[in-house]
């Protein structure tokens, strides 16, 4: 089984451009050739990898590096330290490397942009892009990718949040409701019952009221496989019966709702419903600093066997500075 270490930060090129891994003394530059001068959401992930790596390049983000830095000794008691130039960013990898003989240690850099940047996020004080910078260490110098289905969608949101839905059935439930007319469905789903019929139909989950941000929002059925990516769950989250017949919604900004059915028109990223039963999750997860601050909320959408009496929305949230 893979032993994950994930370290998360906040900079730019005065990390990324100077980047090192030192073994046992010996000082190895992490060099990209692209020089990355604004600032990022910076995620570290330092693997030891049996046969496969856990994370593939699609839930990653662009690839910028993909490189060997070469053969180690590597000992239990290795001193292994990932930091920068100036050392403002210094950790030491005090998990327990399982080697006692040469290894081979390689770098993948990639870099995640958000599908959309909607206006409100220009104005917030952190960076909204994502730098991964994925440090693993095998016996073996060739290694695979897995291929367990995890599924990735990175965009950006306003205080509508984003909701996930079929839209075909939601297009019938809303025409035998109104007819074929235009309709701001943010004052219909405050005032009027169709959010409930949506519900009741188990085609929608919906997450409102949160902070103007980037979100990845992440499908998978193994959850124990990309918890340690994500950090820590979140104490609230969204809990919605959803048909089993679904197989994959699609997710859509909140901000579009006032346009309907207008933005039906536009193609929107999908997701798998992965699992089994209709007790679907659409749980956040923070990844923190050494500070406890947030520096990536992140969600995982699964299924499990179960109904709900009543659908929980996530709403009116602070996923962002509480």
């Amino acid at each position: 089984m893979n032993t994950t270490k994930v370290i998360a930060t906040r900079g730019g090129e005065n990390i990324l451009n100077k980047l090192y891994l030192t073994i046992d003394g010996k000082k190895n530059s992490i060099s990209c050739d692209r020089v990355l001068n604004k600032q990022y959401n910076i995620r570290f992930i330092i693997e030891i990898v049996e046969e496969k790596l856990s994370y593939t390049d699609e839930i990653l983000g662009d690839k910028l590096v993909d490189s060997s830095l070469g053969e180690f000794l590597i000992k239990p008691d290795s001193e292994i330290i990932l930091s920068n130039e100036d050392s403002s960013f210094n950790n030491k990898l005090n998990f327990n490397l399982a080697f006692d003989k040469e290894c081979f240690v390689g770098v993948k850099i990639y870099e995640s942009n958000p599908i959309n940047s909607h206006g409100a996020l220009e104005v917030i004080p952190v960076p909204t892009d994502i730098i991964n910078v994925y440090v693993y260490f095998s016996e073996t110098k060739k290694v695979n990718e897995k291929t367990d289905d995890i599924q990735y969608v990175f965009d950006g949101y306003n205080h509508l949040g984003f909701f996930l839905v079929d839209l075909p059935r939601m297009k019938k439930v809303i025409e035998l409701e109104y007819g074929k007319k235009e309709l701001d469905l943010v004052v219909e789903f405050s005032t009027s019952e169709l959010i409930d019929k949506l519900f009741e139909e188990e085609i929608i989950m919906i997450v409102w009221g949160i902070n103007p941000y980037t979100y990845p929002i992440y499908s998978s059925e193994y959850s124990k496989l990309i918890k340690p990516l994500l950090g820590e769950e979140f104490k609230q989250e969204g809990i919605f019966n959803i048909d089993e017949k679904i197989n994959e919604l699609s997710i859509v900004p909140g901000y579009e709702l006032s346009t309907w059915p207008k933005f039906l028109e536009k193609e929107w990223p999908k997701i798998k419903l992965q699992g089994k039963g209709k007790k679907t999750y659409l749980k956040p997860f923070c990844l923190k600093n050494d500070d406890s601050e947030t520096v990536i909320t992140s969600f995982l959408v699964y299924r499990e066997e179960g109904i709900l009496e009543k659908n929980e929305p996530l709403l009116n949230v602070d996923l962002l500075y509480s």
